[in-house]
């Protein structure tokens, strides 16, 4: 029999921040301007997993049982509903996605968790994107069948975006992420065709790029089935600078 896990879904006003694996130490170079990302938050879902001392789910708590802080501050909760599910690992094996309709059934399924990595190999050092994507393989591979994970770069379009459960896969693709702050060697078309201007235009247009496929990406997302979305961005600072001179 399937082991039943019960969860409430809260659906809060909250102000969240993006999750950033990576981060290089503070430099001291002059102050450059830093881009700006303006977002605007409507709600934010919580899952909340409720077990008794015996390690059992407790199926029964009203949405008047629960309280919400941030920063010490009681939020007002919206909405509350009960999830019952399983994770998916005693059960019959749960169906691959082989489909654009297989992917769109299962995203659309609340009992899925849905889990987008946006990988900016512009703005992340080669020996950092070693550290992050090992960090990132354990993290994959300790996921649930249940869970559909997604990879992007900042060239990416959204909606080219592949949800899988197969997470050795998805792990054995982040293994290929390699970081190329201030490596400007041309690795597809596009880059080829800006590949002989200046260091400073080639920072500014990797800014665009990747705010740009960011946004894109938050857009797709909110746009599916409400429920458990998240993004892990995994970045460092932007900057609209080259490397400065006698600095590796």
């Amino acid at each position: 029999m399937a082991r039943s896990l019960s969860r409430a879904i809260i659906v809060l006003v909250l102000v969240t921040s993006a999750t950033v694996l990576t981060q290089e130490p503070p430099r001291q170079d002059p102050p450059a301007q830093q881009p700006t990302f303006r977002a605007r938050v409507d709600s934010v879902s919580v899952d909340v997993i409720v077990l008794d001392r015996a390690g059992k789910p407790v199926t029964d708590l009203k949405q008047e049982e629960f309280e919400i802080r941030e920063s010490n501050k009681v939020q007002k909760i919206e909405t509350f509903k009960l999830v019952q599910t399983d994770d998916g690992r005693d059960g019959p094996p749960l169906r691959d996605i082989l489909s654009i309709q297989d992917q769109q059934r299962e995203a659309a399924n609340d009992q899925n968790r849905l889990f987008a990595i946006f990988l900016d190999d512009y703005h992340v050092r080669r020996t950092n994107s070693l550290r992050a994507r090992e960090q990132l393989s354990r993290f994959v591979s300790q996921l649930s069948p249940r869970d559909l994970v997604a990879v992007s770069y900042p060239l990416t379009p959204a909606g080219a975006l592949t949800f899988s459960r197969n997470h050795d896969g998805t792990a054995a693709a982040i293994a290929n992420f390699e970081g190329r702050k201030y490596d400007y060697t041309p690795r597809n078309p596009f880059e080829e065709r800006y590949q002989l201007q200046p260091p400073e235009l080639l920072e500014r247009m990797r800014n665009e790029l990747t705010i740009s496929g960011l946004e894109s990406l938050c857009t797709f997302m909110g746009s599916m089935r409400e429920g458990r979305k998240t993004i892990l961005l995994v970045s460092s600072p932007i900057v609209s600078r080259p490397r400065p001179t006698g600095r590796s």
